[in-house]
């Protein structure tokens, strides 16, 4: 009977961190951590925008119409 020891596959190789998945060429894992980075990232910005007072937005210039189209975008939208 085998133990678990014996059972358990050794790691060749260790686990890429985040850092190297970012390195990676644009094709494959590199493009599919960048692009749920960028997707995150137009997430949390329109509900910020959305978050603002009013004094804020007519201080960056910036009508209700305007947050509020913005804010309704999906996150993979531009």
């Amino acid at each position: 009977m085998s133990t678990i020891r014996e059972l358990s596959l050794p790691l060749s190789r260790s686990l890429p961190s985040l850092r190297e998945l970012v390195a990676l060429p644009a094709t494959g894992m590199g493009r599919i951590v960048r692009t749920a980075g960028l997707w995150y990232r137009r997430h949390n910005e329109r509900r910020a925008l959305a978050a603002l007072p009013d004094y804020l937005l007519k201080d960056i210039g910036l009508s209700d119409a305007d947050v509020w189209a913005e804010s309704r975008k999906w996150f993979w939208q531009e």
